[in-house]
């Protein structure tokens, strides 16, 4: 389950829920995917993202050897950033978790 949180507190209103869906269809940036190690550490990992507006999800393609995917198995929480470094700054930042999906036919259509 995705839950959108405010980016930007104290500069200017929040994104409402179509400002949201726009912010995450038509840009071109990152994520910025955050898992905790095998220690307890924090990872940061950027990745590309497509947002699937009918299940609201966001998915993230990724090896299986890679790290994330690593850490993911060991930890399912992930928290989530996705900013616009360009004025006028917007961005969406949230939590949840983590599935992965190694069905190929699952996942072709998303990739």
């Amino acid at each position: 389950m995705l839950k959108i949180l405010n980016a930007s507190p104290g500069f200017g209103a929040p994104l409402n829920e179509q400002e949201t869906v726009n912010f995450l269809t038509t840009g071109k940036l990152n994520i910025h995917l955050g898992t905790v190690d095998e220690k307890g550490h924090p990872n940061i990992h950027p990745a590309w993202y497509y947002y699937d507006t009918v299940n609201n999800r966001i998915y993230v393609e990724t090896s299986k050897q890679a790290k994330k995917t690593y850490n993911l198995r060991k930890n399912e929480n992930v928290y989530f950033c996705i900013d616009d470094p360009n004025p006028p700054y917007k961005g969406v930042r949230g939590k949840g978790n983590a599935r992965i999906h190694e069905d190929i036919n699952f996942n072709v259509p998303i990739a």
